[in-house]
């Protein structure tokens, strides 16, 4: 499965442009239909871990086609409402203009919810002055992929390879992200992570493996108190839905993590 890249799309509008051209990259939704618009929804799904409560990250971005082919993001007018409701609660989404509001290169619409249990409802709406009906849409936080790590060794010595193996879907795709955490004495902690797979590289299947000596060797001038290696698997999903809603359409991105935390030995010989 291949993730969307309307942003990129927006950045190749940027490199087409001559120095002498003013780009239009962000435009006002005011002479913009909603049939005419893009609704692209990302949820980071994201349990609890040592760091961090469980929460879900939603983010909001629209789009438009322009005539040569380029998307360019739309800006909402003040009079349009969007909210996201949860459990009946709902809360109106406020855009953020990056880097500034006087040179917007991005509109961010963000919100997040302390919870990742799945099957848990959002309802995305959109209430826009200039059209009588309110645009809804409808998202599951789905379950999660759960893996297994081999060897179940605690600790880990570095030489040892290891395997993940998780039941396959395929319309989802994955990634791994594999975290070397060091306590140092009197020093700042050493923090690495290792992302899987790499730019270009084929898809990631199950089973995968690799050895954590490979990417990770400790430091000879600081004194480790311990070190920690966190395996998370991600999984993404995407859905396009067209037909029951007045946008163009709307596309779906979901990733949802799960991790294991091993400790990592790190005097085993290499």
């Amino acid at each position: 499965m291949k993730k969307l890249l309307l942003p990129l799309c927006c950045v190749l509008a940027v490199s087409a442009c001559d120095d002498n051209d003013k780009a239009d990259f962000v435009r006002d939704a005011g002479n913009i239909a909603t049939a005419e618009i893009t609704q692209v929804i990302n949820m980071e799904v994201h349990e609890q871990d040592d760091d961090e409560a469980a929460h879900t990250h939603l983010s909001l971005e629209f789009f438009g086609l322009d005539h040569d082919g380029y998307y360019y993001l739309i800006q909402l007018e003040d009079n349009d409402e969007l909210s996201i409701a949860l459990n009946g609660e709902s809360t109106v989404v406020i855009g953020e203009p990056l880097p500034s509001e006087d040179d917007p290169y991005f509109i961010e619409y963000s919100e997040e919810f302390e919870t990742a249990e799945a099957g848990t409802e959002f309802l995305v709406a959109l209430d826009r002055d200039r059209e009588s009906s309110v645009q809804t849409t409808s998202l599951l936080i789905p379950e999660a992929t759960v893996f297994t790590l081999l060897p179940a060794d605690n600790p880990l010595d570095l030489q040892s390879e290891l395997t993940l193996e998780w039941l396959e879907n395929e319309e989802h795709s994955y990634g791994v992200r594999v975290h070397y955490g060091c306590d140092v004495i009197n020093n700042h902690p050493v923090n690495i992570t290792v992302h899987f797979p790499n730019r270009g590289a084929p898809e990631l299947i199950s089973p995968f493996s690799f050895m954590p000596g490979d990417y990770f060797t400790p430091p000879a001038d600081v004194e480790i108190l311990g070190c920690e290696l966190t395996i998370r698997l991600l999984t993404f999903a995407e859905e396009e839905r067209f037909g029951d809603t007045d946008f163009e359409r709307v596309i779906i991105q979901t990733m949802r993590s799960v991790s294991e935390v091993r400790v990592l030995n790190i005097e085993a010989p290499l």
